[in-house]
């Protein structure tokens, strides 16, 4: 029962948290920084050097701008995460965004970002997206915790892919879709891939694999 008591009072410190960061939060049209925290931005967002951080409940909603980007260090990072790694299961079930863009993501170099992104995202050498839902597009890297729709790149790493990986190397824990690339790896496949070398927890074979 006093456990109970004490889940309940951090629910509802948390709740009354949240309602009073919602009642602060600040609307800016037609271009603001996305560096800025607790706001709604209508228009353009333009900010440099991106990376994941704390909780800054920034919202934009039409076009965000990362004019130097931080994406350049991902060529000389092995990964954001590990496929089957315990510590990104438990970061799915949380909170993490810093950001939510609901529209265009542009970085000519490439962003790092707690982003959850509705729409498209390209970013010129790589980036890093905890979520995006339709497009995302780099000419190295792309990285994602959960991918819905359409990830290119050179190389893309995903925890969860739900639609298609192309490039030459794509690399999940989960997918339930498609990985067209020379190399394919998943732990758990629920659809088709196509490349020279194909792993899953099935089977490995040349060519083409599959499991529904």
């Amino acid at each position: 029962m006093k456990k109970l008591i004490i889940v309940i009072v951090i629910f509802q410190l948390f709740t009354l948290a949240s309602l009073s960061e919602e009642v602060e939060r600040k609307n800016y049209f037609p271009i603001w920084t996305f560096h800025q925290g607790n706001i709604n931005i209508y228009g353009i967002s333009v900010g440099f050097l991106s990376f994941p951080r704390e909780l800054s409940n920034t919202k934009t909603n039409g076009i965000r701008l990362e004019l130097i980007g931080s994406g350049l260090i991902l060529p000389f990072a092995r990964s954001f995460f590990f496929t089957g790694n315990d510590s990104v299961v438990s970061r799915l079930e949380v909170p993490t965004r810093a950001e939510t863009i609901s529209g265009l993501s542009l970085s000519p170099l490439g962003t790092v970002c707690n982003c959850y992104t509705s729409g498209i995202s390209i970013s010129g050498i790589g980036q890093y997206n905890f979520q995006v839902n339709g497009i995302s597009s780099s000419l190295l890297i792309n990285f994602a915790a959960i991918h819905n729709g359409i990830q290119i790149a050179a190389f893309n790493q995903t925890y969860i892919s739900n639609g298609l990986q192309l490039g030459i190397a794509n690399y999940s824990s989960e997918v339930k879709g498609i990985q067209i690339g020379i190399w394919n790896i998943t732990t758990v496949l629920n659809g088709i891939q196509i490349g020279f070398w194909n792993v899953s927890d099935e089977r490995s074979l040349p060519f083409i694999n599959w499991n529904f």
